[in-house]
């Protein structure tokens, strides 16, 4: 009697499962969820602990793995990283609009970025698709809320943008790619870390406005001109070692107060180094 009460209550809770998951409509953004699936090669996703067919199930969005609702039609979180997704991302119809953090790092997707804005993620705060093989250009993004974004190791190039609506942004990392022509006057005053050492960037380094950046790191690519002044006065750490800089080191008396590394070897750079007042500073590299 007991064996067939729990069967008949197992029964009962799945029949009331089925019918709010027949009732409940989608949420915002899953029909390109669906797109992706179906286009991706969704068959072929797994991630340990994972179970991908439940993109396929019927069920609300909130019941698949990888999402995280914060509300009954609000994805707060996608995160479909390390799960063997290849293809590429459809360029239209991104509609999220309580999306807070977008990870789909360390797949096989290829293609172009979409160029997401804030219709697409207008509370989006972090977006990482590094090692995958994205190619292009980088999208001048309207994205108001975003503090972190990862696009290291991809395949990316063209220029750099400019970036005027992203000015929240934190965490800046798009090392290991293609990327060329020169550096931008970002003036982003939140930013605490710029990583794009591993690119073909070239001209002059900007006198950045960044007076919160903790890492500025340029190495390894074809820069050529050191800037005079820099409004870095939170800066700990400086790559600008194995570029083309030329001439002698500039002064940078009361800008760089707190650096402690700064790396400067492998360049075309001669003279003597200037007696710098930096009393933070531990390492020097200039050995080339």
């Amino acid at each position: 009697f007991f064996l067939l009460f729990v069967r008949g209550a197992m029964h009962f809770v799945l029949l009331i499962f089925m019918f709010v998951c027949a009732v409940e409509p989608k949420v915002d953004g899953q029909d390109i969820l669906e797109e992706m699936y179906h286009s991706m090669g969704g068959e072929y996703w797994h991630r340990i602990g994972y179970d991908y067919t439940t993109w396929t199930s019927g069920w609300p969005a909130c019941f698949w793995d990888g999402i995280t609702c914060n509300t009954p039609k609000g994805i707060s979180n996608i995160d479909i990283r390390y799960s063997n997704i290849s293809g590429t991302l459809p360029q239209h119809g991104w509609n999220f609009p309580e999306l807070l953090s977008f990870e789909f790092a360390s797949n096989n997707i290829s293609g172009n970025i979409p160029k997401w804005g804030a219709s697409s993620f207008p509370v989006i705060q972090l977006i990482d698709g590094s090692y995958n093989r994205l190619e292009g250009p980088i999208p001048d993004f309207v994205l108001p809320s975003l503090t972190s974004l990862d696009f290291s190791f991809c395949t990316l190039s063209g220029d750099l943008p400019k970036w005027e609506n992203i000015h929240n942004i934190q965490d800046l990392y798009l090392h290991h790619n293609q990327i060329s022509g020169t550096l931008p006057q970002w003036d982003f005053k939140s930013v605490e870390n710029i990583i794009l050492e591993y690119n073909h960037l070239q001209g002059a380094l900007r006198e950045f406005n960044c007076p919160n950046l903790n890492t500025l790191n340029v190495g390894f690519n074809k820069l050529s001109e050191l800037p005079e002044v820099w409004n870095l006065p939170m800066t700990l750490y400086l790559y600008l070692n194995d570029n083309q800089f030329h001439g002698t080191l500039p002064l940078w008396d009361g800008q760089l107060i707190r650096v402690q590394n700064m790396y400067l070897q492998n360049n075309n750079l001669h003279g003597t180094v200037p007696a710098w007042s930096f009393p933070q500073l531990r390492y020097l590299y200039v050995d080339k």
